[in-house]
């Protein structure tokens, strides 16, 4: 996996790059173009893959490239700049970039909930135990830091006054060894990797995806000043993520999602790619509007890092237009009952 995602960044480079040079508004198919940017190589980028191979985004008259850029102000630069017209992100860059006078506006939410599993020791049985414990994150204000402040909220607990500590270590992999080698006492962690600590005796003391927290995860951000320019490509382009999702949910597309699975993540067999069909499935949101109440959420947690952000209005960061269209004609209930496909 790692060499795969080293490779994807190596091409992603080359792509945007030579996107600088020249990129025009129509291809030589005759169909808009547009690059979309995505910051990860995981199983939230599903959409977009389906999306393409499925042909949702040919179908709705659109030419698109993907760029995989690494880091979110990296992103935000190249949206800025006009070399990505649409990046694929989180709440969290697109708040920290309206801090920044960036006019960003959210058009559709492929994830609006929390999924982590919070996992402790085999020797802390009930949430009450993490008092007083060291809790690893991947880093102070990302994510996966914010999925365990509202975790612990949601259990009752809070980091100050229950003399939590809260510390950067890692990476998914990395914290989920340093809960092996006991050097910490809990985490928060994706499937399938907490699945593989629960089968080696470590506690779940929450499992996110049931709880209905609130959260704006990735999905699908453009430039306002874009929108208002190219309003019928953003539409098509959100037309294309909606059958995507809807693709992923029908039962009988099980086995082809799976198939992408294998290839867009390089499994070696598919009963791994099957349990991360099973944890998509409780990731990915059915019907992707923008979750305003998860960006209040994230705004609360960072506006205590940084005090522009606790400035930001979250509806001014969110376009409901393109889905709510879709929700009142009714393509998206036709989606879902048709598995994605066009009306």
């Amino acid at each position: 996996m790692k060499g795969l995602n080293t490779k994807r960044a190596a091409i992603s480079l080359v792509l945007l790059f030579g996107f600088l040079a020249s990129h025009p508004i129509f291809a030589e198919t005759g169909k808009e173009r547009l690059t979309i940017a995505y910051a990860a190589v995981n199983p939230t980028v599903l959409p977009l893959w389906i999306a393409m191979e499925k042909g949702f985004f040919d179908s709705e008259g659109l030419d698109l490239q993907f760029v995989y850029i690494r880091t979110s102000p990296t992103m935000l630069s190249a949206i800025v700049s006009g070399d990505i017209e649409a990046a694929y992100t989180g709440g969290t860059a697109v708040l920290n970039g309206a801090a920044r006078g960036i006019d960003l506006q959210i058009v559709a939410n492929t994830r609006t909930k929390l999924t982590y599993d919070i996992v402790a020791r085999p020797e802390i049985k009930k949430p009450a135990d993490l008092r007083g414990k060291v809790f690893a994150v991947q880093a102070l204000g990302g994510t996966v830091w914010m999925g365990a402040v509202l975790g612990l909220e949601y259990l009752g607990l809070d980091p100050a006054r229950d003399n939590i500590k809260l510390i950067p270590f890692g990476d998914q992999n990395l914290l989920a060894q340093a809960l092996e080698a006991r050097k910490i006492d809990a985490t928060v962690l994706d499937k399938p990797v907490s699945t593989e600590l629960k089968r080696k005796g470590f506690v779940f003391l929450c499992e996110l995806s049931k709880s209905d927290i609130p959260f704006t995860g990735t999905g699908l951000t453009f430039r306002r000043s874009f929108i208002q320019r190219r309003a019928e490509a953003v539409r098509r382009t959100v037309r294309a993520l909606v059958r995507a999702s809807a693709f992923i949910f029908y039962p009988p597309n099980k086995t082809e999602v799976i198939e992408t699975i294998v290839r867009k993540l390089g499994f070696q067999n598919h009963a791994g790619a099957a349990n991360t069909y099973d944890a998509v499935l409780q990731t990915v949101t059915q019907k992707p509007y923008p979750s305003i109440r998860g960006l209040e959420n994230i705004q609360r947690l960072l506006g205590r890092l940084n005090p522009d952000i606790a400035k930001v209005s979250p509806e001014t960061v969110v376009d409901m237009t393109f889905m709510d269209e879709l929700g009142k004609s009714g393509f998206i209930d036709k989606a879902m009952r048709t598995g994605g496909k066009a009306p």
